[in-house]
């Protein structure tokens, strides 16, 4: 079968390169007189010039056809459609020898890569044909250089409010300089960029693009994997544009290009835009975020899977963890996970105090050291230890196979580059699993030893431990904790805590709406949470923690049966 390899560059002449329907006709027209079956490969609009062949996609999948032997010929209208790049074309030639691949160019006649002479002349030209991209593309950077220099507009889109004038020049667009004027008004006034950016939707103010684009925009959002469609008429404004706007230096009269600043027409004095830059960083009451210390930040997990993230409501002056798919502003999206917020104080001074201040955890690892098989336990490790080996011997042996592909010339010095890099990444993190494994196995080795040692430090953590030690023994000891909204009728939440001390067992806990108190159901334990509790003798809690524990049992039963 014959391959009809047709490109067209993104740095065509006018006039120089015959269209793509002349390249197809023309291989068609060889095919016949070949007598062989044809199929199009075509690359349009992409350079033939790349240091990659990944980035040719019609070319890719030509070459995988010739290595699964569906192809035995190609046809180009002349040899630099292949490649003009002597990197990408060594490649190219490497193989068309290997599979015994004949090239029918209109203008270069047949080529054939196994006589020497045709390849050394080929990658003379390839050579050739790189000097000529590269002095096309310098002249094109002298020129779109000059143009900005004159103050001459490069883009077909300009900065929001700016236009170009019949002389293609930058020239200032008064209507969309107002609204210019109002963002840095409002920035200056200590409103935030997403509280601008609301203004300006809830005005009916349209954004650029929304102007000038023309049909529909289908977008993806990956927290409520909801795709969408609506009309690019309909684009508004978001936080980051009207950042963006604030902080180009266009504005003053400044276009930043290739490293240098040149002359644009000013639409606010410089001085004045400085002011506003400065005093940018510092609105925060409006900008819809809360700076807190959020010590559970990347430990708290909602069921739904999403991370939990510290967020403030500036109206209730709360400041909680809420699910990350909450951040989508869809109102009519219904996927949005409806998991409640958990209150910041609440959960974070069960979470502290329960585990390092009151020393469960510290019971907890010496209990689990104590009921602990060593021997079994080190046979697993041992075994989990062994798997991990076979895998840094496989991933040596894929690192082996991409060096000899690249010797080969199968993949560029680019793709090799990713792989080595994707394959180091694995390679380290198998490493550290080995190195941690070997730890765990040391400990059980040593267990007495090595139970005081954990317990100890445990010991260490008071309620005045500073913000970074304690940031560093939440992160040390548990692994993460997950939040499940039960039936909101019965008003509790569920807590599940995972350690990072291996095979001990998660810790789950009921936190009523109130935050009142945690209860331990299958222990039958309450731990008190509201300062409510302090007149309570622990005889009296525990009793509670027992009333509390057969009410729950019975509420469970009810969800059971309603779910069913």
């Amino acid at each position: 079968m014959l391959a009809v390899y047709s490109r067209i560059s993104q740095l065509k002449e006018e006039g120089k390169d015959r269209s793509i329907n002349d390249q197809k006709e023309l291989g068609e027209t060889k095919a016949k007189e070949l007598n062989l079956q044809f199929k199009h490969y075509t690359d349009e609009g992409i350079s033939g010039a790349g240091d990659t062949i990944e980035d040719r996609p019609a070319l890719s999948q030509l070459l995988e056809d010739i290595i699964s032997k569906q192809i035995t010929a190609v046809f180009v209208i002349d040899e630099s459609r292949l490649s003009r790049n002597p990197k990408t074309k060594y490649i190219i030639i490497d193989l068309f020898k290997d599979y015994n691949i004949i090239t029918h160019s209109h203008i270069d006649g047949i080529l054939d890569y196994s006589n020497p002479d045709t390849e050394f002349i080929s990658e003379i030209k390839a050579v050739i044909h790189k000097r000529q991209v590269t002095e096309t593309k310098i002249k094109l950077k002298l020129s779109l250089k000059r143009a900005v220099k004159e103050g001459k507009a490069t883009n077909p889109v300009l900065k929001y409010g700016y236009k170009k004038d019949d002389n293609g020049f930058i020239a200032i667009d008064e209507e969309e300089a107002e609204i210019v004027k109002l963002m840095f008004k409002l920035s200056l006034k200590g409103i935030g960029t997403n509280k601008i950016a609301e203004a300006l939707n809830d005005d009916g103010v349209p954004t650029r693009y929304a102007k000038t684009a023309k049909g529909s925009l289908t977008t993806h959002n990956k927290l409520t994997g909801i795709t969408t469609k609506k009309q690019k008429k309909d684009v508004k404004w978001q936080q980051n544009t009207v950042r963006q706007i604030i902080k180009s230096t266009w504005y003053y009269g400044k276009r930043l290009y290739q490293g240098e600043y040149y002359d644009v027409p000013p639409i606010l004095d410089k001085k004045y835009w400085q002011k506003v830059n400065d005093n940018l960083t510092a609105n925060k009451t409006y900008s819809g975020k809360y700076t807190h210390k959020w010590l559970l930040k990347g430990l708290l997990k909602c069921e739904c899977g999403c991370n939990m993230y510290g967020h403030y409501y500036e109206v209730k002056r709360e400041n909680v963890y809420r699910c990350s798919s909450k951040r989508a502003k869809t109102k009519t999206t219904t996927n949005i996970c409806k998991t409640r917020s958990i209150n910041r104080p609440s959960i974070y001074h069960f979470i502290w105090n329960r585990f390092f201040v009151d020393k469960h955890l510290s019971n907890l690892v010496l209990k689990h050291f104590k009921n602990t098989d060593e021997k079994e336990m080190i046979d697993k490790l041992n075994n989990k230890l062994n798997e991990l080996n076979h895998l840094i011997s496989s991933i040596a042996g894929e690192r082996k196979k991409t060096i000899t592909l690249t010797i080969k010339g199968f993949i560029t010095d680019e793709e090799s580059e990713r792989e080595l890099k994707r394959i180091r990444t694995e390679q380290n993190d198998i490493e550290t699993q080995i190195l941690n494994l070997k730890e765990q196995i040391k400990t059980y080795e040593n267990k007495l030893s090595s139970s005081k040692d954990i317990s100890n430090e445990l010991l260490e953590y008071k309620n005045k431990t500073s913000f970074n030690d304690k940031h560093y023994i939440l992160n040390k000891y548990i692994k993460q904790i997950v939040v499940t909204d039960e039936n909101r009728k019965y008003k509790f939440r569920t807590i599940e805590v995972y350690f990072n001390i291996p095979n001990i067992e998660p810790e789950v806990y009921l936190i009523d709406n109130g935050y009142n108190y945690a209860l331990e159901p299958f222990e039958e334990t309450l731990i008190p949470i509201s300062e409510k509790f302090n007149d309570y003798s622990q005889n009296e809690i525990n009793e509670m923690g027992r009333n509390t524990s057969r009410k729950f049992k019975e509420k469970m039963k009810n969800i059971i049966q309603e779910r069913n």
